[in-house]
């Protein structure tokens, strides 16, 4: 199974340990599926990382879990996608990312632009809950 993880995702899963987005990254470390990003993707997710509000929470291990979101996630270049398919700009190459990656998945937690969509091309946009559930094979 491909599977494209929104940053909201990452962080999540980065910040607090046993969220479900946790164990979703686990799932990927684990090699239970196949984790996409792009660079973009990965540019972003450091950038986020350093806003003040992740600076200040102590342990979060940000580093260990970059390196190892690197060495495991297959990288892609976004492929483009219309405009007006998303309002938020800043999700197109998320989405992007998704469509290059030929992923079964995406998985937000952004519920004001990306989940709404549901489906985009072959990919299913869902919530973490409901991706532990698929690739559990619930």
């Amino acid at each position: 199974m491909r599977v494209v993880l929104d940053t909201n995702v990452y962080i999540s899963g980065i910040w607090w340990p046993g969220s479900k987005a946790a164990r979703l990254l686990v799932l990927a470390l684990e090699g239970r599926y196949a984790l996409y990003t792009s660079k973009y993707q990965l540019e972003e997710l450091r950038r986020v990382a350093e806003y003040p509000k992740f600076k200040r929470k102590p342990g979060a291990g940000f580093e260990e879990w970059f390196a190892e979101i690197q060495a495991v996630a297959r990288v892609v270049r976004p492929a483009p996608v219309p405009r007006r398919v998303l309002a938020d700009p800043a999700d197109l190459p998320i989405l992007g990312t998704a469509v290059a990656a030929k992923a079964n998945l995406l998985v937000s937690g952004d519920r004001q632009h990306l989940l709404p969509l549901g489906r985009y091309g072959k990919t299913d946009i869902v919530p973490v809950a409901r991706a532990l559930e698929v690739i559990r094979g619930r």
